[in-house]
């Protein structure tokens, strides 16, 4: 844990505490990551005493250019993205995210709660293929 610890502080002091007058305050921070960005777990950054998602919320955020790539897909037998979501004591937020993904990627199919069945999600998915 130690040794996590250290890498996780290394990252937060490359890449949050230069940032920190301005997060202030934040309650949620958004992350568009670019290249091996993406690999980088924001939430789990460690300042030495406490991890980032401690103190907001983190989202993250594709870049504009593949929010583009999935609006303009070609459409398949069912061109709609899935998306399927089940709340829980752990990610009470899930439902509320997968609705408002919909909002943004307009015409999705959602499948939440007792809804998101394997069968219901396998059904929707090869209906996609």
């Amino acid at each position: 844990m130690a040794d996590t610890r250290r890498e996780l502080g290394d990252l937060h002091r490359l890449l949050i505490a230069p940032l920190a007058s301005a997060l202030t305050g934040a309650r949620r921070l958004i992350i568009v990551p670019h290249g091996p960005l993406h690999a980088v777990p924001f939430h789990a950054l460690w300042d030495g005493v406490r991890y980032v998602i401690e103190d907001c919320e983190v989202v993250y955020a594709p870049s504009v250019s593949v929010l583009a790539q999935l609006r303009g897909r070609p459409a398949e037998r069912n061109g709609n993205p899935l998306l399927v979501g089940v709340s829980d004591s752990l990610a009470p937020q899930i439902e509320r995210e997968i609705r408002t993904l919909k909002s943004i990627l307009g015409g999705a199919d959602v499948l939440l709660g007792q809804q998101a069945t394997v069968d219901r999600v396998q059904q929707a998915a090869a209906e996609r293929h």
